[in-house]
């Protein structure tokens, strides 16, 4: 058993720090930043496999303008994705009591197989692990008095967050914000 219940689920969430910074943030471990360093390789990779055409534009090499828009919207997709992946939503809430129950009424309209494994008073936690062939996905609430921090993160077969699903898991949690404040604000 842990001694923190907040280390149940890896990675493990820095708290002091999400609430500082107002994003996502983990304790490091050696497994995590592995992980990590691995992704963010993966990502530099793709970015410069996807960034070929510009390169050849760049020394003189005649390029269709359709491949140039190509790379650049692929970039830009990436750049995103890495940038969203660890942001927060925020959402204002009434008191700290009520802001659990109707979050997490919200959050079953959207998740049919929620299962918060972690529900104390400075986290709530959801995880699914990957299995085929679908994506994992990480739930994490984090609140601070009467405002609640939403992060949705997909997981990649490590179980360990991707980087290409950031953009997505952005605009997931602001459709949740704003489902959460049309019924409960």
């Amino acid at each position: 058993m842990p001694e923190n219940i907040l280390d149940d689920i890896e990675p493990y969430i820095d708290f002091d720090k999400c609430i500082k910074s107002q994003r996502l943030k983990y304790s490091l471990n050696a497994g995590y930043v592995f992980s990590i360093v691995l992704s963010f390789l993966f990502s530099l990779f793709y970015i410069f496999i996807v960034s070929i055409p510009l390169l050849a534009l760049i020394g003189g090499t005649n390029v269709p303008l359709w491949l140039i828009l190509c790379s650049v919207v692929l970039i830009l997709w990436m750049l995103a994705n890495m940038i969203l992946n660890n942001a927060f939503v925020r959402i204002n809430g009434n008191n700290d009591t009520k802001n659990r129950e109707n979050l997490q009424k919200v959050l079953a309209s959207f998740y049919e197989d929620l299962d918060i494994q972690i529900n104390n008073e400075k986290m709530m936690r959801s995880y699914k692990p990957t299995g085929r062939p679908i994506w994992g996905r990480m739930v994490t609430i984090v609140f601070d008095n009467n405002i609640m921090l939403l992060n949705i993160t997909k997981l990649g077969k490590t179980n360990t967050p991707t980087f290409i699903h950031g953009f997505f898991n952005y605009l997931k949690a602001k459709k949740i914000k704003k489902n959460y404040e049309l019924f409960f604000s």
